[in-house]
């Protein structure tokens, strides 16, 4: 099973859901008055702090991050 089917299963997250949760933060963000596309750039940034604070642990460390809170 590939990781991300595992995942979903796991979770009782669909990639359908995940799709309509990004969908919701796009309009609530534009209807706010804010640029959507910055929210790329937030992701990308927090995903950057991550790998820098975790080092070559990341993957892991964001697993176990995700499954204990």
């Amino acid at each position: 099973i590939p990781v991300a089917a595992f995942m979903e299963r796991l979770s009782g997250i669909s990639r359908m859901d995940e799709l309509k949760a990004d969908q919701c933060a796009v309009a609530t963000l534009f209807r706010a008055g804010y640029n959507p596309r910055a929210l790329i750039t937030l992701l990308a940034r927090a995903e950057r702090h991550q790998k820098e604070a975790y080092g070559k642990g990341y993957g892991k460390a964001k697993f176990v991050q995700f499954w204990l809170g």
